[in-house]
C-alpha cells in the first residue's frame, strides 16, 4: 500500500502532469465574457466583411444588366453597380449596428429604423436572387441548346417526308400519264383502280407518320425543357435559401459585435461595483499578485482567486444590549451593563494609539481604522506590483 501511495505521488509530480492539471484548471475557470469570446470577436470582425462581399457580387450580375440597358456601356455599367452596391451594405451595416445600440442603451427598438433595416435587407436578398437569376441564364444554355435541336430535328422530319410524299405524288403523276388516252383514265379497270388508290393510302400514311413523329418530338422536347427548367428553378430556390442565410449571418455578426461590448462594459460595471463592497483577505491578495505576475491583468477576477471575505459587522454594547432584551429574559440590561464595565485600555492595529474599549474584542478606535486596515485599493496594488516585477525583470 505504501509503495502504490509512492507510485501516486512521484507520478502527481511529475512536470508534464502538472502541465496538464493546470491547463486544464484554467481551461474550466471563470473567465470574463470579453476573454472568452475574444477570439470570436476578432474573427467575426474580419469575416463579416467576406459576407458583405458575398451580397456584393451576387446582386453585381443584375444590377449591372439594368445599367447596362441606360448607359449602354459594360465596363461603366458594372463599376457603377460595384460602387453602389458597396454603399449599400455599408448603409445597411450601419443602420442594423445603431438598431442594436438603441436597444442594447434604452432597452426600446426604434420602429422607423427597423423597417428601414428590414427593407434593406430584403432588397439585399431581392438583388442577390434576381442576380443568380440572371447569371444562370447567361451562364446555363442547356434550354436554348435544347431549343435549338428541336428545330433542327423538326426540320429534318418534315424535310424527309415531304421528299416521300413528293416522290409518291411524282410516281402517281407518271402513272396516270402512262395509262391515260387523250387526258382520260379508264377507272373502270381493277388494275388501274387498286394502283392508283395504293399510292393515295401510301402518301396519306407518310403525311400522317409525319404528323405524328412532329408530335412525338414536340413531346419529348416540352419533357426535357420542363426538366431543364425545374432545375433551373431550384437552382435559383437554392441561391434564394443562400442569399437569405448570408443576409442572417450579417445581422447576427453585427448583433453578436454590439453584445459583446454591451457585455464587457455591464461586466466591469458589476466587478467595479463588486470591489467597492468586499474586502479580500490576504490569501486572497497573494493570489491575485500571483495572477497579476502572469499578465492576465484583463480581469479583476483570477481564474484561482478564492472567494473574497466579506466584512462582519462588529457587535457594539448597544446592539448588545438590543439583543439581550429582547423576549423576556431576566437580567438582561444587568448583563449588558456589566458587560459595559468590564471595560479596559487597547492600543489601535491601525494608527496605534490608545483608546478604551468598549468591548472585550475592539482591536480598533473607529470605523476608519477599522475599514483602513482591512480595506485596500486592488488596482493599485495589482499596478505596484507589476511595477515591481518590472524593475526586477
Amino acid at each position: 500500500m505504501t509503495n502504490l501511495t509512492n507510485s501516486i505521488e512521484k507520478l502527481l509530480e511529475t512536470h508534464e502532469l502538472q502541465f496538464d492539471i493546470q491547463k486544464s484548471k484554467e481551461r474550466f475557470s471563470y473567465k470574463p465574457f470579453a476573454i472568452r469570446f475574444k477570439k470570436l470577436k476578432n474573427t467575426l470582425v474580419f469575416s463579416r466583411f467576406l459576407f458583405h462581399l458575398f451580397s456584393v457580387l451576387t446582386g453585381l450580375s443584375f444590377l449591372t444588366f439594368l445599367l447596362n440597358s441606360a448607359f449602354q456601356n459594360f465596363w461603366i455599367s458594372i463599376v457603377l453597380s460595384f460602387v453602389i452596391l458597396l454603399f449599400w451594405e455599408f448603409i445597411k451595416s450601419e443602420i442594423l449596428t445603431n438598431v442594436f445600440d438603441i436597444f442594447y442603451s434604452r432597452g426600446v427598438v426604434t420602429v422607423f429604423l427597423g423597417i428601414v433595416a428590414f427593407l434593406m435587407l430584403f432588397a439585399s436578398a431581392f438583388v442577390s436572387v434576381n442576380g443568380a437569376k440572371e447569371y444562370y441564364q447567361k451562364q446555363d444554355t442547356s434550354i436554348e441548346s435544347s431549343k435549338i435541336l428541336f428545330e433542327t430535328k423538326k426540320d429534318s422530319i418534315i424535310q424527309q417526308y415531304s421528299n416521300e410524299v413528293k416522290s409518291n405524288e411524282n410516281e402517281l403523276v407518271s402513272f396516270k400519264k402512262s395509262i391515260s388516252w387523250r387526258g382520260k383514265i379508264n377507272i373502270h379497270n381493277k388494275t388501274v383502280s387498286s394502283t392508283i388508290a395504293s399510292y393515295i393510302t401510301r402518301i396519306d400514311a407518310l403525311k400522317s407518320d409525319s404528323r405524328i413523329a412532329l408530335l412525338h418530338l414536340r413531346n419529348d422536347f416540352d419533357a426535357t425543357e420542363k426538366q431543364l427548367s425545374e432545375k433551373q428553378q431550384f437552382n435559383i430556390l437554392g441561391f434564394a435559401i443562400l442569399s437569405g442565410i448570408n443576409e442572417l449571418i450579417i445581422v447576427l455578426i453585427l448583433w453578436f459585435l454590439v453584445y459583446y461590448e454591451f457585455r464587457m462594459g455591464a461586466d466591469h460595471e458589476k466587478l467595479t461595483q463588486a470591489s467597492q463592497k468586499v474586502v479580500f483577505d490576504m490569501p486572497t491578495i497573494q493570489k491575485l499578485m500571483e495572477y497579476a505576475a502572469l499578465g492576465n491583468t484583463n480581469s479583476l477576477i483570477a481564474p484561482t482567486v478564492p472567494q473574497a471575505v466579506v466584512q462582519q459587522p462588529i457587535e457594539t454594547p448597544q446592539t448588545l444590549q438590543n439583543e439581550k432584551s429582547l423576549g423576556f429574559q431576566v437580567g438582561a440590561s444587568k448583563n449588558a451593563e456589566n458587560c459595559v464595565k468590564t471595560q479596559n485600555e487597547g492600543s489601535c492595529k491601525n494608527c496605534g494609539s490608545n483608546f478604551t474599549k468598549k468591548t472585550t474584542w475592539q482591536k480598533f478606535c473607529s470605523k476608519e481604522c477599522r475599514y483602513k486596515f482591512h480595506s485596500f485599493d486592488l488596482k493599485k496594488l495589482l499596478n505596484s506590483e507589476k511595477q515591481n516585477l518590472a524593475t526586477t525583470k
